[in-house]
């Protein structure tokens, strides 16, 4: 399977430490091979954030989710002597983005990195709860420490929990599963329907990771050995969101209508279930880089209608599109140069899909973060701040570039790290800039909304074109 991430675990074993611990599947795979997982040690993979390749290029490309520790605990305290090497490859690699699951929420405070503040950009700290009692012992403290992304992991989950006193804007996400393996505790449905119902109340995103090897409905257990299979029974009874969307006002600015009239865009707006990566997905990648390979070359790809037409748009803005290159043509190129395209959620990799498909760029925003209802197209200002994803501080000046209340959050080139599609987005935003006019547009939102039901459940769907009249 194509993954889109990688895991990284520095140091493998841990001590058991709750309730939540007792059927570990580290120790059971370890058992399968006469391990003691109780025993701490570092790994061979320690420094692979920091790993490169012969070219001198990273191993781990810029974008790629690290899932940091899954075999241990970061805030272990056999660890301590190690830990202060992991924060500063964490530093190190700030495009990269880690997350780290623990039950030692406890011991944070005091593990921290001097540099901390009010956290790394680029790490999510999770903190497991299984029950009450460690929901109410642990989540008091979670909340008080300093950390951008937090979200709350009830796996596996073996009561009832009532997350109201704690749930608010500071969770990012909570995660439920049952408890895997032959000796796994009971997973009861109605548990989950409590928190997910909960999770919609408060407006938090809510993701059913697996029911557990043994699932309660309605009285009744349905023990299996493929959770994922009884997993997607039962999501159909629990569904992720009821709120309905209100979708963006995009307003283009003056300027822009003039210099060019035939430009459209098309609009999407949904609720989505993002994952890490899809195999069947990738599969179709494949397949159609080998038709964009086997029907341009790297001196005619700029050629297609929708390609060509963004090109002739940012001559027209005074930009230079051989060096500031239009997302579309970035992708094809890569292609055309045997380079391997990145792998970053499963979300991100359809929109890169239906851009090589069709030819246009396309700006995929999570809509929950992006400030106020309006969004407007204008024209990047000289030393207007824009970070793009993966590329820094872009300049933008002269560029087309969506704006909300805050600033600047796609281009045609790269869109903006405040607002990028991660596995903790709900609702999605997509603008296809077809500055080539109507023709053909529809037939791509069409397609673009047939792979977001196929691949990420889109729901709630608003779909529509901004066309410009002369």
């Amino acid at each position: 399977m194509n993954e889109p991430s990688v895991t990284w675990n520095p140091w493998h074993g841990c001590r058991k430490l709750s309730e939540g611990c007792r059927n570990c599947y580290v120790y059971r795979i370890d058992g399968r091979h006469g391990k003691d997982s109780s025993e701490v040690k570092q790994t061979a993979n320690f420094d692979l954030p920091i790993k490169r390749k012969r070219t001198g290029e990273y191993k781990i490309p810029p974008g790629t989710l690290v899932y940091t520790c899954f075999s241990s605990d970061f805030l272990l305290d056999e660890a301590d002597n190690w830990r202060p090497a992991a924060w500063q490859m964490m530093r190190t690699r700030s495009d990269l983005q880690f997350l780290f699951i623990t039950k030692r929420i406890d011991r944070l405070q005091n593990c921290l990195p001097k540099d901390w503040g009010n956290g790394y950009d680029n790490v999510a700290i999770c903190c497991t709860v299984e029950n009450q009692d460690r929901a109410d012992y642990r989540l008091p403290i979670y909340k008080a420490v300093p950390v951008k992304h937090k979200m709350i992991i009830c796996e596996p989950l073996l009561t009832r929990i009532d997350l109201s006193p704690y749930l608010g804007n500071w969770v990012e996400k909570v995660v439920v599963g049952g408890e895997s393996g032959t000796e796994a505790r009971i997973c009861n449905y109605d548990w989950v329907l409590e928190i997910r119902n909960l999770c919609v109340e408060k407006n938090i995103p809510f993701w059913f990771k697996q029911t557990g090897t043994k699932f309660v409905k309605d009285g009744t257990s349905n023990a299996t050995s493929n959770m994922h299979r009884q997993k997607k029974q039962i999501l159909t009874l629990i569904p992720y969101r009821l709120v309905k969307i209100k979708m963006k006002i995009i307003k283009i600015g003056e300027k822009i209508r003039q210099l060019f009239p035939n430009l459209t865009l098309g609009i999407i707006e949904c609720s989505i279930v993002n994952t890490p990566s899809s195999e069947t997905l990738w599969e179709e990648i494949n397949t159609l880089k080998e038709s964009i390979k086997a029907t341009y070359t790297i001196e005619t790809a700029n050629k297609r209608p929708a390609i060509a037409a963004t090109r002739q748009a940012y001559r027209i803005f005074g930009k230079d599109p051989n060096r500031y290159r239009p997302s579309a043509e970035a992708l094809c190129r890569r292609i055309l140069r045997d380079l391997e395209l990145y792998k970053v959620n499963t979300a991100v990799d359809l929109i890169n899909l239906i851009s090589i498909q069709t030819g246009y760029s396309i700006g995929g925003f999570d809509a929950d973060k992006i400030t106020g209802q309006e969004i407007a197209l204008g024209i990047g200002r000289e030393n207007e701040p824009f970070e793009a994803i993966g590329r820094g501080q872009l300049n933008i000046a002269g560029l087309p570039v969506y704006r909300d209340e805050t600033g600047g959050i796609g281009t045609p080139t790269s869109d903006n790290e405040r607002t990028k599609l991660n596995l903790s987005t709900t609702r999605l935003l997509m603008i296809i800039n077809a500055y080539s006019g109507k023709k053909g547009l529809d037939e791509s939102l069409d397609f673009s909304e047939m792979l977001l039901k196929k691949y990420v459940d889109a729901k709630d769907i608003i779909k529509k074109t901004e066309q410009i009249l002369t």
